[in-house]
């Protein structure tokens, strides 16, 4: 089976996430990526401090900020990529097979420093879910004063990157979080109607045993 890197080797889009593509401008204070886009390097005490702040003005619906914050993100995240993949010699999205896209976020996530991503769409097509598996999660060792489910801005960047290529409304729900003593963390991206069943259950079951009751 080829990994992420050679997928994307293949399909002519390491480009991408090669850092001597990157412009670095030390008299302007900016960093660019092979598209133009301008990079931010987020450090810990930022985030945290923002985490903080939320908390302050909202309570917990700090997550549902970022979870917000996250879809919108991975939208663009997904229709940037679906702009520069004709430099790499598609047409459009449809041209491309959904494991460029799936290789894409994976080292998309890597390259930004979210941690290690493994996406699952083997259920897709039959069951409509996607699962992903992150290890090394940026939120659970930044956030260390927090005891809850983490990952609400990935878990949104997930759902928009989804919904922009499948062009269907998702939902996107993190159902295990090392933070919370799992061994990694797990997001399961299906119709929303599907999640709403299987919230109860976020944190008394293992991910495992969510998963098959969404597959069931």
């Amino acid at each position: 089976m080829q990994n992420t890197e050679e997928i994307l080797s293949a399909l002519n889009l390491d480009d991408f996430f090669k850092e001597e593509t990157y412009v670095y401008d030390l008299e302007q204070g900016t960093v660019k990526n092979t598209s133009g886009t301008r990079i931010v390097y987020v450090s810990a005490d930022l985030m945290k401090g923002i985490q903080q702040a939320l908390y302050e003005e909202t309570a917990e619906a700090w997550k549902i900020i970022f979870k917000n914050c996250g879809q919108t993100w991975g939208k663009k995240v997904a229709a940037n990529f679906d702009r520069d993949i004709k430099k790499a010699g598609y047409e459009s999205h449809g041209d491309l097979p959904i494991e460029g896209y799936i290789s894409f976020i994976e080292e998309y996530f890597r390259q930004h420093g979210w941690g290690e991503l493994r996406m699952d769409i083997s259920m897709a097509q039959e069951q409509g879910l996607v699962t992903a598996r992150l290890q090394n999660s940026y939120f659970v060792a930044v956030l260390d004063d927090v005891d809850d489910f983490v990952d609400s801005l990935l878990a949104g960047i997930l759902q928009g990157f989804l919904e922009y290529v499948s062009g269907q409304e998702l939902g996107s729900e993190e159902i295990a979080c090392a933070k919370k003593g799992a061994d990694e963390c797990v997001f399961a991206i299906t119709a929303a109607s599907r999640l709403e069943q299987i919230e109860s259950h976020i944190g008394e079951e293992s991910a495992e045993q969510i998963l098959e009751r969404l597959a069931s």
